[in-house]
């Protein structure tokens, strides 16, 4: 489940119409790391499934325009007062915000943009970084998003800048049948107050960035997606059964996969690409209707690409023994800044990852009769099991 960089999903998409004004002198910061943007980022070296089986790569974008591209480095630099440096789509998933399967490696998979520059400080912790991501969507799949964005700033565009400790600014819009999705946090303009409008900087960043976009013409044929050597199932409730999640928490009452994915708040980029490869959104392990559950579970069809990618920018995550786990399917774990337990399972070269936050924490987690590890192995034996028939 997509649990995104954006909160509050509010923000822009469309070339703006406003006079460009001048900007203040720019210095470059350090080097930035090579674009995740324009092509497709090298993975490390995979372990094949098997002798005669090719581990699946990862798609290449649709798109002739990259991260470095859209923001150069020597705009980004005089907005902020770190130098910001760029991210691969693993590190900004890992250590800066979505620690679980995250939303960029599902725009990539689709052949989009996702991009990260950051001072290595979590966003949480009022880090300075920089997000753009850019996604192929239907009219229809925008609208969704524009039924439940709280604030418009016109047409095909929403913004929102929030004056403060953090100095941030927020957009999505729909341009030329592309979503464009931007976060800024942690800038040195600061916002007039907190409302739709973008101070002049910002403004004529973004503005250069859609006629870069727009000069680049119409992205490409959609790539075809990577599968695996082992079918992985539609239906998430043929991943991991209810049944199966009650029996590894050792839990009586109702329980039940909710992969609704974000249906309670304003529609995301990363929601709709998930929803895009998948069908559904990611699922929550939930106590029946109580609102409280157990975990959460992802799955990126393919996808070991992505949790090689992942786990190289994780130093914290071990390989863990499975039981019944065939060679060349792994599983590794690890804990994350909010102490959630995450189980990364490779099978057949399909992602399936397992995530169990502490127990009580927020309410979320009811009391169970055995502790998370125990859980997590048995819920990835029961997908081993379940995926591979």
């Amino acid at each position: 489940m997509t649990r995104n960089r954006i909160a509050t999903a509010i923000g822009l998409a469309a070339l703006v119409a406003l006079a460009a004004t001048a900007c203040t002198p720019i210095v470059a910061p350090p080097a930035a790391s090579p674009s995740t943007g324009g092509t497709a980022v090298a993975a490390p070296s995979a372990t094949p499934t098997s002798s005669t089986v090719t581990a699946p790569v990862q798609p290449k974008s649709r798109f002739s325009v990259g991260c470095d591209d859209l923001f150069p480095a020597t705009s980004l630099a005089p907005l902020f007062s770190h130098s910001l440096t760029e991210q691969t789509g693993a590190v900004n998933a890992r250590q800066e915000l979505d620690i679980e399967l995250s939303s960029t490696f599902y725009i990539q998979d689709l052949g989009g943009i996702d991009c990260a520059w950051s001072d290595g400080t979590q966003i949480e912790h009022n880090g300075q970084a920089v997000y753009l991501s850019v996604l192929p969507i239907t009219p229809a799949n925008w609208k969704h998003f524009d039924q439940t964005a709280p604030v418009s700033a016109g047409a095909n565009k929403y913004i929102f800048c929030s004056a403060g400790d953090e100095n941030t600014c927020e957009y999505e819009g729909y341009m030329d049948g592309d979503w464009v999705s931007i976060l800024l946090q942690g800038m040195v303009p600061k916002p007039a107050s907190s409302d739709n409008t973008l101070p002049t900087p910002v403004h004529n960043l973004f503005v250069a960035a859609f006629a870069k976009l727009a000069a680049a013409g119409a992205p490409g044929p959609a790539p075809t997606p990577p599968v695996g050597s082992v079918p992985l199932p539609t239906d998430p409730n043929h991943i991991l059964t209810a049944a199966q999640v009650k029996a590894a928490f050792g839990v009586a009452g109702q329980i039940k996969l909710d992969c609704d994915g974000e249906s309670d708040g304003p529609w995301t980029i990363g929601a709709q690409a998930e929803r895009d490869v998948n069908s559904h959104g990611g699922c929550f392990l939930a106590a029946g209707n109580t609102g409280g559950g157990y975990g959460f579970m992802d799955w990126l069809p393919g996808g070991q690409w992505a949790e090689q990618q992942a786990q190289a920018a994780t130093p914290s995550e071990v390989p863990v023994t499975v039981p019944g786990l065939p060679a060349g399917d792994t599983a590794a774990e690890f804990h994350d800044f909010e102490n959630d337990l995450t189980l990364d399972l490779v099978i057949g070269g399909n992602w399936v990852e397992l995530s169990i936050p502490p127990a009580e924490t927020d309410g979320l987690i009811p009391k169970a009769t055995v502790n998370r590890k125990v859980a997590i192995l048995t819920l990835a034996a029961d997908v081993e099991t379940t995926v591979r028939g």
